[in-house]
């Protein structure tokens, strides 16, 4: 298998998460795999090789590198000779793998991980968004597969004129993520004297994250404490808007040092309006914790309203305010419902996932045919480079 992302270590977000763990499930599989990534970093993962592609780093994200042209991708991929291209996330340097992946005659799937059009409207590119939602179009269709990771995430695809479009969700590492690992260590370190509730949030600190939710919650109740984990360009400013609240700021955590903040937690919240997935929230329901999150994107899918948690209608500051009272006011509920999700995410394995897709790719790889003429015609000039 060959993977081509947008985005690889030493970047943290849930496309390299999860890439992490399909590496893993290939090496224990004896698989054989290269992946192909922008921007710099290591240049081999799990016993295997890393090529790198350069270009130019995304104002936004000063971290992420847009790579344009892959030079050389199509030269690599030919000596290497996959059965398959798997494209993570594709936009730019995607695109180039498509590109490859045909001209070769290797059968490429795609997998939407990121909603980049609605992140555009976020990073004030509104003008920016018809033609983001064009080329994400354009690019998916000249896969011959999409994979998307929640069944509502499928039918917006559906809806945009995408096909076709298959669920692939996530899994959970369930032995990591668990309630066990509460700590009254972790509790005492975070919570102060007056403080006896525990909310925690994890994932990146940018502004599609909607994280300007989280400051008011923490303000309407009494004796507890906000914790962010997780960093990104936002993180200064939140810094500076919340200094007057009872919130820390913990960067970047991951393993068991993560798993313990999970466990030892009273409450996930997750004001997210942009997720395809939301990885985070699995993380906190294999925990225990009951979710306080949006009726939005992939997010909803993953937990009931009133039976993992509660999921709140979009942009209502009256729902999202009055939900996070009533599981702060209620110890029982919040243990009912923190069971429930733990219980709901125990079958949501990443063995059970990664052994579906891999079933797929052989079927893909027996049924390519050598040349697709007809949808290389679909690609714009400058990637027939």
């Amino acid at each position: 298998m060959a993977i081509v992302t947008e985005s690889f270590l030493p970047r943290t977000d849930g496309v390299v998460r999860t890439l992490l763990e399909l590496l893993r499930y290939l090496r224990l599989h004896n698989h054989e795999a290269l992946v192909l990534a922008a921007g710099p970093g290591p240049t081999e993962h799990e016993g295997y090789p890393v090529a790198r592609f350069g270009g130019l780093p995304f104002p936004p994200y000063p971290d992420l590198t847009i790579s344009l042209f892959g030079t050389g991708m199509a030269r690599l991929l030919r000596a290497w000779a996959p059965d398959v291209l798997h494209l993570a996330s594709p936009f730019a340097l995607g695109m180039r793998g498509c590109r490859a992946g045909r001209l070769l005659g290797v059968p490429v799937a795609a997998h939407y991980m990121t909603d980049v059009p609605r992140y555009a409207r976020y990073f004030g590119l509104g003008a920016c968004v018809g033609l983001a939602r064009w080329h994400v179009t354009r690019l998916h269709n000249a896969c011959q597969i999409t994979y998307a990771p929640t069944e509502s995430t499928r039918r917006e695809l559906l809806a945009q004129g995408i096909a076709p479009v298959r669920v692939l969700g996530r899994g959970v590492d369930t032995a990591l993520f668990t309630p066990v690992r509460r700590s009254d260590a972790v509790r005492r370190i975070l919570l102060r004297a007056d403080e006896d509730l525990l909310i925690l949030y994890v994932g990146r600190l940018s502004t599609e994250k909607n994280l300007g939710y989280l400051g008011p919650l923490i303000a309407q109740i009494p004796r507890a404490r906000l914790v962010l984990v997780g960093d990104g360009p936002h993180r200064a400013a939140l810094e500076s808007r919340f200094r007057a609240l009872p919130v820390s700021f913990l960067g970047q955590r991951h393993g068991a040092d993560l798993a313990a903040l999970y466990a030892s937690a009273d409450l996930f919240a997750f004001p997210s309006l942009t997720e395809t997935f939301g990885q985070v929230v699995q993380e906190a329901m294999a925990s225990g914790l009951p979710v306080l999150a949006f009726r939005a994107g992939g997010v909803q899918d993953l937990l009931r309203d009133g039976q993992e948690g509660y999921l709140c209608t979009p942009e209502d500051y009256r729902d999202w305010y009055a939900s996070a009272r009533r599981l702060a006011a209620n110890s029982v509920l919040r243990a009912r419902l923190g069971e429930r999700a733990r219980a709901a995410v125990a079958g949501r394995t990443w063995e059970a996932i990664f052994a579906r897709l891999l079933d797929d790719y052989a079927e893909l790889a027996r049924l390519q045919e050598p040349r697709d003429t007809a949808t290389l015609a679909m690609l714009p000039d400058v990637y027939r480079r």
